[in-house]
């Protein structure tokens, strides 16, 4: 900068301010096309003036949980003090272990403090919209991180927060729906790592992704392996020569994974031994009918038509649309 000229500099100033502005306009043209495809999606609670608190555990468990931690957040801000106990859970309990299941470390349900407590069930399906619209978000700095254009990402975007898993658990469990927005920050993050750069994104999305309870974490985390597998080997185009730097990608991709677990181990590990030891986790033989072959396919339907309300199903096109997307990949290489 010192070596420019004072035109050069407003030049440069000019195309800075033209970026801005280009982005401000990029967010803005998402959040109106949020609004529409959003009311049209739930059109049916709003002309009904229903809520999305769910009758079962909606109301029972995730507002009420919702309600105590905008309480207990309001009177430790007020006191100061920040009691890792209550007797009005149930017989007594630890607030953190009971809580972080329901979001009591999640960034956003801590907004609650903002609002006022009658206001509660108003602020629950506003957290509901919010979170599906920063999924949308979160898919677009994905995007824009890979360098697609800015048209094809919005509509990537409205696709990814209209599955039936945002209709089906997302309104049922609004904390179901923070994986979708943790999940394209981590894979950012963890692009990052693998090409040698900054690991700051990769270190804060699994911390925070850790605060919110490890439930998704290791479903995630699952996931992440898969992909830094598959983009190792487009990256570097994985050969013998390459083993030693794989090697060491999956070291300082897990060291730095450590790392983010390791900021809020104080959270993350009460959180687990408390599940441990809860009346959820039963014998390991239930699990066994995973790897039975008429599971599996009952997994696989789930991709294509809705079974016994489990909600997992995504569109065909979308579906083949991905196997064109693969095809058309392979033959431009």
């Amino acid at each position: 900068e010192v070596l420019m000229g004072e035109g050069d500099k407003n030049k440069l100033n000019a195309a800075f301010n033209k970026i801005e502005t280009k982005n401000h306009l990029y967010i803005i043209a998402y959040t109106l096309l949020f609004l529409i495809v959003f009311s049209f999606m739930f059109i049916t609670f709003i002309l009904e003036g229903r809520s999305f608190v769910w009758e079962s555990d909606g109301y029972t468990q995730h507002l009420k949980a919702l309600m105590y931690i905008r309480k207990y957040y309001s009177e430790a801000v007020a006191s100061g003090s920040f009691p890792s106990y209550d007797f009005n859970l149930g017989f007594g309990g630890n607030v953190f272990t009971t809580l972080t299941y329901y979001g009591f470390f999640d960034p956003i349900n801590q907004l609650s403090i903002l609002v006022p407590f009658k206001y509660t069930d108003y602020l629950y399906s506003f957290l509901v919209a919010l979170r599906v619209y920063l999924s949308g978000l979160s898919f677009i700095f994905m995007c824009s991180y890979f360098g697609k254009r800015r048209l094809y990402s919005i509509i990537g975007a409205l696709v990814y927060i209209s599955t039936s898993y945002v209709f089906f658990w997302g309104i049922k469990h609004p904390f179901f729906l923070n994986p979708m927005i943790y999940l394209p920050v981590l894979v950012v993050g963890l692009d990052l790592i693998l090409r040698k750069k900054k690991p700051y994104i990769f270190i804060f999305g699994i911390s925070l992704s850790a605060l919110s309870g490890f439930y998704f974490l290791y479903m995630m985390t699952i996931m992440l392996f898969l992909y830094a597998n598959v983009r190792f080997m487009e990256l570097y185009k994985c050969s013998e020569q390459k083993i030693k730097e794989y090697v060491w990608s999956f070291l300082r991709v897990f060291a730095m994974y450590i790392l983010g677990i390791s900021l809020v181990a104080i959270v993350l590990l009460p959180h687990i031994m408390a599940f441990l030891d809860s009346n959820r986790v039963g014998n390991i033989e239930d699990y066994y009918g995973f790897f039975d072959l008429k599971y599996l396919k009952f997994m696989l339907s789930l991709f294509y038509a809705k079974a016994q309300n489990y909600g997992f199903t995504i569109s065909p096109l979308v579906f083949f649309t991905l196997i064109i997307a693969f095809f058309k990949y392979q033959k431009s290489r």
